[in-house]
């Protein structure tokens, strides 16, 4: 399994619009994904829909042979009816969580009720002791930056963990609330040099390793791109 992953992780090669997503974006496969999009009106399909980017890795994700059979958990999925529609196509035994906030307040007290977040969903024990495949897809550090506390704790329930990461431009920020004090902040998503900082600590476990040519050239990231990672402990 561990051949048959990097194989299609070095087919995909998306760090940039090279050779494949421009055959991606000629192909009948993406005339077929567009026509399937096309019945979803919900806002949860609108980041799908105008990235030629994102489609490819649904499509490696969710409409994949590796996949089929296998006992798969996805965290950061998403309410994506396209995703729904292809793991339903595929028969994929998915166990999917995401991080959501439900937040309640009145008069006396302000209470944050995390549910569904997989530090707390594994501290209490409530995923399965073992998974064959965690996808992580375009969570890190995008909207979250607990990118290294992640991958040590998802080690220990799954040998194969595949990671999309988001690489911004430097000058990358988003103003932000905090809920419970109501302050404003600056939130940075991490640069390609944190980053590599990062993966590098666990270099000896990441088997598509030309990943880190592109990734130590000292080029500037002018456009947001995306980057596959695949783990195998």
């Amino acid at each position: 399994m561990k051949k048959q992953l990097l194989e299609s992780i070095n087919e995909i090669n998306i760090v940039e619009k090279k050779k494949k997503i421009k055959t991606f974006s000629n192909s009948k496969k993406l005339k077929f994904i567009n026509l399937i999009l096309k019945k979803f009106k919900t806002d949860d399909d609108n980041w799908i829909k105008k990235s030629l980017e994102k489609k490819y890795l649904f499509s490696f994700f969710y409409d994949n042979q590796i996949f089929f059979k296998k006992k798969i958990l996805d965290v950061g999925s998403g309410n994506s009816q396209y995703r729904k529609y292809l793991i339903k196509k595929n028969n994929l035994n998915i166990k999917s969580i995401d991080f959501k906030i439900n937040f309640k307040n009145n008069k006396s007290s302000k209470k944050l009720n995390f549910k569904n977040d997989f530090f707390i969903l594994k501290k209490k024990k409530l995923l399965d002791k073992h998974y064959d495949i965690i996808f992580a897809n375009d969570i890190f550090p995008n909207v979250d930056n607990r990118l290294e506390e992640f991958i040590l704790s998802a080690k220990n329930i799954s040998p194969n963990l595949i990671l999309t990461i988001t690489i911004h431009p430097d000058n990358k920020f988003y103003y932000s609330r905090i809920i419970e004090t109501s302050e404003t902040f600056v939130y940075a998503p991490m640069n390609k040099e944190k980053i590599v900082m990062i993966l590098k600590k666990f270099k000896k476990n990441i088997v598509n390793k030309s990943i880190f040519n592109f990734l130590e050239k000292k080029s500037k990231i002018r456009n947001r791109l995306f980057i596959v990672i695949y783990l195998n402990f």
